[in-house]
């Protein structure tokens, strides 16, 4: 028998399966669908999909009881992946790492508050797992990841929690976050690019936020807003 939060990680994997199974739309992908869930993040792997069932697939995942992330990535072979503040591991062994020093993930050195090395829109989905936490200007790197983000990509955030212990026990943090950090993001402001907030959660020790670059003019429907926010 496994302990506790593996066998809570196993009946989550059951309950997505669950519910793909009886969604009209989605119930002939649940078995070309890879699903791994740790620590409340749910890690899909699908084939090529198209973007509306794409959407249904996040919103009915992010909907199950424990899930607090979906983290979908396609099996297509030109799916990109960026991990942001690599450090030793990444989130996806096939993702390009990127870290400040060298370090055993990084595939690339490059200061975060300098900005992306990619080109606009070249980038699927990007991974910033306990990063944002260390940079000094927030708001230009998500300007900029919003900028090599693919229409209908993805970025994945998780950070320390502003009321956990985590967030002040490591000095190098320069700043703290609350879930209600991220509605700044999804609402439109002449000084940053707008965001729409697929699933934010938190854990009570970390901030999950999964996030869509919005074209220009655009701007979440006010109902979204208000299941993560209000």
């Amino acid at each position: 028998m496994g302990d506790a939060n593996e066998l809570r990680d196993q009946a989550i994997t059951a309950d997505i399966r669950e519910m793909l199974g009886r969604d009209a739309k989605l119930a002939d992908l649940e078995a070309c669908i890879d699903i791994i869930v740790r620590g409340g993040v749910a890690h899909l792997l699908a084939p090529p999909l198209p973007a509306d069932v794409v959407d249904d697939l996040r919103a009915v995942v992010g909907r199950v009881r424990g899930v607090h992330a979906v983290w979908l990535r396609s099996s297509s072979p030109g799916f990109r992946c960026l991990d942001i503040g690599c450090g030793g591991a990444k989130q996806v062994e096939a993702s390009i790492g990127i870290d400040l020093a060298h370090a055993p993930a990084a595939d690339i050195l490059a200061d975060l508050d300098r900005g992306l090395p990619f080109a606009d829109a070249s980038i699927d989905c990007v991974f910033a797992v306990h990063v944002l936490e260390h940079v000094r200007d927030v708001v230009a790197l998500m300007n900029d990841l919003h900028r090599v983000l693919k229409p209908g990509g993805s970025l994945h955030l998780m950070v320390p929690f502003a009321q956990h212990v985590n967030a002040i026990a490591d000095p190098t943090h320069v700043r703290f976050f609350h879930p209600q950090t991220f509605k700044h993001f999804c609402r439109p402001s002449p000084k940053q690019r707008t965001w729409y907030p697929e699933l934010v959660s938190c854990d009570g020790a970390s901030v999950f936020a999964d996030l869509r670059p919005l074209p220009p003019g655009e701007a979440p429907p006010d109902e979204q807003l208000a299941r993560f926010f209000d």
